[in-house]
């Protein structure tokens, strides 16, 4: 039996003038490398990032234009949704087990959704080959804790590399589709929000989706997010769209949150995830991961035909 860690780690506290100078160094070195969202691409990829103040979350690539213009009849194929973890984050710290059968049932759900009916899921791998990424949450220092020195959260967006470009361009070639959509399920750190004279406190996850967080919450630390993130490519493999919608965030108690702590994702909670968190603003009350992977598939595919 594993033993279960504890539900709070410590948020690091302001450095001292001289290391975080030495910090804001490091981490302009590293920010054209994508470690910016806590995640390291691999060589021969970029990285841009767009401030995420508010949703919709969603920005166009280079090949927007070229792929709406194109008008292709061609379907879009998805591949299944994979799992991406914090960078640096030691194991045992999140449930893995909950985690890759919320995953399983994504996939699941996919082959029957609305937005993506008709579609094939396809496997891209190879050797070498890099899939594009797109990520939602704070900047993230050298140490891969939420800068404070720049307390925002942004959008960011990695290519593929050739390598899996090529195995793309083929694969959709064979199927006859005209693009696909690279999903991801994953857990990040966001920075929460206060509105109002009151000072409500909240988090903005997504497209017409905000979770309220008790009024004692603190501002100044970060708290874990459950989201999903994806991208359009072309039939080339080039970005046209990207995004995320978050699911469901993590509360942290006011004393532990005070004293620089965040509580993290544990079993029962992605089991509530899983199964019985709805959306009940919207109308037949979707699981609220249903209803966020399937906004972020119709926000994505908007303009390309089925």
């Amino acid at each position: 039996m594993t033993r279960s860690p504890s539900p709070l780690r410590r948020f690091g506290g302001r450095l001292p003038l001289s290391l975080r100078l030495a910090s804001a160094l490091l981490f302009a070195l590293f920010w054209t490398s994508g470690s910016a969202l806590g995640w390291t691409p691999a060589s021969g990829t970029t990285t841009t990032t767009k401030p995420a103040n508010a949703p919709p979350y969603y920005r166009d690539g280079r090949a927007a234009k070229a792929f709406a213009a194109a008008a292709s009849a061609r379907p879009i194929a998805a591949l299944p949704v994979v799992l991406t973890l914090p960078e640096g984050m030691p194991p045992g710290w999140l449930p893995l087990a909950e985690l890759e059968l919320l995953r399983e049932e994504m996939n699941e759900w996919l082959a029957a959704d609305a937005a993506l009916a008709g579609r094939p899921l396809v496997e891209i791998a190879g050797p070498g080959a890099a899939a594009p990424h797109a990520a939602l949450g704070c900047v993230l220092d050298f140490a891969s804790e939420c800068s404070q020195d720049e307390p925002a959260n942004v959008l960011s967006t990695t290519t593929a590399n050739r390598a899996w470009r090529e195995l793309v361009a083929t694969e959709l070639e064979a199927l006859g589709a005209g693009g696909a959509v690279v999903l991801e399920l994953q857990v990040a750190q966001h920075w929460i929000r206060q509105r109002g004279i009151r000072g409500h406190k909240e988090i903005r996850l997504g497209t017409g989706h905000t979770q309220p967080l008790p009024w004692l919450t603190s501002l100044d630390t970060p708290v874990w997010v459950l989201q999903v993130a994806g991208v359009l490519v072309d039939a080339e493999g080039q970005i046209v769209r990207s995004g995320a919608e978050g699911i469901w965030a993590v509360r942290t108690p006011f004393r532990a949150s005070a004293l620089g702590a965040q509580k993290l994702l544990e079993s029962a909670e992605v089991e509530e995830v899983r199964t019985g968190l709805h959306r009940q603003d919207l109308a037949g009350a979707p699981l609220a991961w249903q209803a966020a992977l399937d906004q972020l598939l119709r926000t994505l595919l908007a303009g390309a035909t089925s």
